[in-house]
């Protein structure tokens, strides 16, 4: 009789399987107050993930933008103290100059002076 009847027999376990998951469901199911509360929260929380993304970004941006200002004002100091040496240094030999066309200048005259006095003597 079974092997008669199992097609029929099969059906009606999953027509009342159904009929329990059913009941599970409307018995289990959350108001729709509740379904709207979790609903806000939820897209609250995602705009505040976006929002936090967005603000650690700017923040990776602006340092970003500090760390390549202070490497260009590092970059100007550095040519900024080779000019002001450089700068120094051709004072330096235009001083150096200066004091040997000076000192030349003082033993021209010394020997002019010489000269003159022996121009004199004689």
């Amino acid at each position: 009789m079974l092997a008669k009847y199992w097609k029929r027999i099969g059906l009606i376990i999953v027509i009342i399987a159904c009929v329990f998951n059913v009941i599970i469901k409307l018995i289990n199911k959350l108001s729709l107050d509740k379904e709207m509360l979790s609903s806000a929260q939820y897209v609250q929380d995602e705009n505040t993930q976006t929002e936090q993304k967005e603000e650690d970004n700017n923040k990776e941006q602006k340092e970003d933008k500090n760390q390549e200002e202070q490497k260009s004002e590092e970059k100007e100091n550095k040519t900024k103290k080779e000019t002001k040496k450089n700068t120094s240094k051709n004072e330096n030999k235009k001083q150096e100059k200066n004091n040997q066309d000076d000192e030349e200048n003082e033993d021209n005259e010394d020997n002019d002076e010489e000269n003159s006095n022996e121009n004199v003597d004689e």
